[in-house]
């Protein structure tokens, strides 16, 4: 064999040095030339011809390498024709690089995705752990603060808490007449006992609640127990809620992140895409043929924009861009970061699903197809390929931030300044006292009516 073609779908998280596999190869192999699909990119494509010029990444430092080790060969970066990994046609044949390791007009590619139906059509090399894919969006809002009054409570306690309340207020004042009347009713008349009317026994419920005294207390014994009881319930209830209540205004809540398709369906109004490229290979397959209903409804309602194209519409509210991890980790650190570290955008915890894992392809019968699975065994138990990968990525953001001159389009909220409480975090407070003025402005009105319609 004196030429050996190599299809190489480049990474920019890709960095790799092959000497020992290179120097087996030496006999085998006289011409490397491989051809990429632009992906995060690993390259720059030449406008002239499908040359292209080699980035630095795990596949391109690996072939940068070999030139300069004691590999007898030279090697050229060529650009696929489709810019498609591949997908399965109506006939068993395969499109872009897949189809062509089929076709065995190449013998070699980089940075495939493997699966079970493209392993009967190639063979693959396990080089790289898989990459997540997963969701950008804005970074939760604000909740609204007018609600901060109220939020120390979630709206199961408050409900429980005002039920509560009048049932107590109700025991309270039967307990109050089943004493009267029993002790009125065995001393034959009136023993001095107080009536307890319904006004009297709810006011010294909400008195309690709100930390105030009362002097409207049971006379006797049964009735003073439990308002006693009801007084250590309340101080629990008061020293909560002081406690949670400056907790939330000194840090305000935000609204759950999107983490997952459930939580993206959820929203009303919420939109999303995917990156174009990406639906060329197996991610199509993967939303295309999943049998999940939420993985359906992604696929008929998604987009297909750049990445330029996301940014511009996640940054307007309501949209999530479903995207490499690895990628789009560097795009954010490199053009969407502050000095500090500050980003408007979130990452999705853990990502929505994986993919398989990534590795080099070769035609059926390459004879070097082992001597590259022993070779990627080696580097991934030695950790290396960790290794470089972090070097990489601290690189790629380096470079990217020093080239854009760090004109970046950030847009943070200042949340590291000193915090002074204003209205806007006790409009709450505020709202409450209004609506008390508008409650006692309606009693009076029916007190009015009342009267007149009795006079």
């Amino acid at each position: 064999m004196n030429e050996t073609n190599i299809c190489n779908i480049t990474s920019s998280n890709e960095v790799s040095q092959l000497k020992d596999l290179i120097s087996s190869l030496a006999e085998q192999v006289s011409e490397l030339k491989l051809q990429d699909q632009q992906q995060f990119p690993a390259y720059s494509p030449s406008p002239r011809c499908h040359r292209s010029r080699s980035r630095d990444s795990r596949n391109t430092s690996n072939n940068s390498t070999n030139s300069n080790s004691n590999f007898n060969g030279r090697y050229a970066t060529r650009e696929e024709p489709e810019r498609s990994w591949g997908l399965k046609e109506a006939n068993g044949q395969y499109s872009g690089i897949v189809g062509q390791l089929q076709r065995e007009e190449y013998d070699m590619c980089t940075l495939i995705t493997i699966s079970p139906d493209r392993n009967k059509v190639m063979s693959h090399a396990r080089a790289y752990p898989s990459d997540a894919f997963t969701l950008i969006s804005l970074k939760p809002a604000l909740l609204p603060k007018y609600l901060s009054f109220v939020r120390p409570f979630s709206s199961i306690v408050w409900s429980s808490l005002v039920i509560g309340a009048v049932v107590f207020g109700l025991t309270l004042l039967v307990i109050q007449w089943v004493l009267v009347w029993a002790i009125n009713k065995v001393g034959g008349g009136d023993v001095g006992e107080k009536e307890t009317t319904s006004t009297t026994s709810q006011l010294f419920i909400w008195a309690a609640l709100v930390g105030q005294s009362s002097t409207e207390v049971s006379e006797n014994l049964t009735g003073r127990m439990l308002a006693g009881w009801w007084l250590v319930v309340c101080l629990v209830i008061i020293t909560a809620f002081r406690s949670s209540l400056i907790a939330h205004l000194t840090v305000q809540g935000r609204e759950a992140p999107i983490d997952s398709f459930e939580d993206m369906i959820s929203r009303p109004g919420w939109e999303w895409a995917v990156e174009y490229w990406t639906l060329k290979g197996i991610i199509y397959d993967y939303f295309s043929k999943h049998p999940s209903p939420v993985v359906q409804q992604i696929f008929r309602e998604m987009e297909s924009l750049s990445l330029e194209e996301a940014v511009e519409k996640i940054q307007q509210g309501s949209y999530s861009f479903i995207t490499f991890k690895n990628q789009i980790s560097i795009k954010i650190a490199s053009f969407y970061t502050d000095s500090q570290g500050q980003t408007p955008f979130y990452i999705s915890v853990g990502g929505v699903f994986t993919l398989p894992d990534y590795g080099w392809g070769f035609r059926r019968g390459a004879p070097f197809h082992r001597i590259f699975q022993h070779t990627f065994l080696q580097f991934g138990e030695s950790g290396i390929v960790n290794k470089w990968f972090d070097e990489l990525m601290a690189s790629r953001v380096k470079t990217n931030r020093e080239a854009a001159a760090l004109k970046t389009n950030i847009v943070v909220s200042k949340e590291s300044e000193i915090l002074t409480l204003g209205l806007n975090h006790l409009q709450g407070a505020f709202y409450i006292l209004f609506m008390g003025f508008l409650v006692t402005l309606f009693t009076l009105l029916v007190e009015i009516l009342v009267y007149n319609h009795q006079h």
